[in-house]
């Protein structure tokens, strides 16, 4: 078993079956890759590192909330399905994509192009 605290490491230099251990709790096999997507794009929304709380008796969400003109059950649903993962089930990246894709058409055709274009715009200049 591999111990890491705030590292990164390329999971497929070794075997398959290899656990991490991230805490006392939180023993990992693929899931890795999966909590850093999360942990980037947590980034990139609120400009801070993702910190998790539990929530329920299995379920971790990230800390804070999200901005109300948001997509926050698209968002809500991402966090969920890439930071509690199921070794049965692994997140569908495919359709988390075009959920997203659809989230920022509707935003599109809601407000226009240039409004939704400003917004991340925006986002992206207050996180750089």
């Amino acid at each position: 078993m591999w111990h890491f605290v705030g590292v990164a490491f390329e999971v497929l230099l070794f075997p398959f079956s290899q656990l991490f251990v991230a805490s006392k709790k939180a023993i990992f096999l693929f899931q890795l890759d999966y909590f850093g997507v999360a942990g980037v794009a947590h980034t990139l929304l609120h400009g801070n590192y993702m910190k998790l709380v539990k929530k329920g008796v299995d379920s971790y969400v990230p800390n804070g909330s999200l901005k109300r003109w948001w997509d926050c059950n698209l968002w809500t649903d991402f966090f969920h399905q890439f930071l509690n993962i199921n070794e049965a089930k692994l997140p569908d990246v495919k359709s988390m994509r075009e959920k997203f894709e659809a989230s920022f058409i509707n935003l599109q055709q809601r407000s226009g192009f240039d409004t939704a274009a400003t917004e991340l715009n925006k986002l992206l200049l207050k996180n750089a």
